[in-house]
């Protein structure tokens, strides 16, 4: 699904056991690199080779595209950076670029980009100021808050399980717009990313001496 993946994240200590398993060492960008200036540079990248691809491909149009994950985690603490980046949310789309973003509360993240999101995927939240505004800001489509505070109780009292909401879906029946989702644990093997892409990391990418030769930006 997708050709390469990105990693932005302020938790350093996540880095290692828990994304460098399933997304490639020499495109992570942590902590004071996570910035404006780096997300557009590799948006820009990401772009650009599109538009290669796009002049030169043989075959039809699925092969045209070269699409990309791009992981933003915990970076509640990058508001100021994530405001400079709504061109980049509203046309991730043209870029053929899948933004996922993960946090511990949606209202860590600024408002602008929060217009932009496509989908929400909530799990089990205590406060009820939490829930409600959750409800006010994404799940106003089901009946009434009741129904959704009692749809959300019961789908995230389950361990692993999820209340999916999709903003793109268009209709009368909110039915069609609201989804559970159970995890279930991801083979070791998992990884983001094609195979020729984790070959260019292992072969220029050296974690003994901390050298990052491969960069999108």
């Amino acid at each position: 699904m997708f050709d390469s993946t990105v990693l932005f994240t302020g938790n350093k200590s996540a880095v290692s056991n828990d994304w460098a398993p399933i997304i490639p060492e020499a495109f992570h960008y942590v902590t004071d690199e996570v910035t404006a200036e780096t997300i557009q540079s590799v948006a820009n990248t990401q772009k650009q080779y599109n538009v290669v691809k796009r002049e030169n491909h043989i075959g039809g149009e699925l092969h045209t595209r070269s699409n990309m994950a791009m992981v933003m985690d915990d970076i509640s603490g990058y508001r100021s950076q994530l405001n400079k980046l709504s061109a980049v949310f509203n046309n991730s789309r043209h870029y053929s670029i899948f933004i996922l973003l993960c946090g511990q509360q949606y209202t860590n993240v600024t408002p602008e980009v929060r217009k932009s999101m496509n989908a929400i995927i909530t799990m089990g939240t205590d406060p009820v100021s939490e829930r409600d505004r959750l409800y006010d800001e994404f799940f106003s489509f089901v009946p009434s808050k009741k129904l959704f505070i009692e749809i959300f109780n019961i789908v995230t009292a389950t361990p692993f399980m999820a209340l999916v909401g999709d903003r793109n879906v268009y209709g009368n029946n909110w039915r069609n717009r609201l989804f559970y989702y159970r995890a279930k644990p991801y083979p070791s093997s998992f990884k983001l990313g094609s195979h020729s892409f984790w070959e260019s990391h292992y072969m220029r990418y050296n974690p003994k001496h901390n050298v990052e030769l491969l960069r999108w930006a």
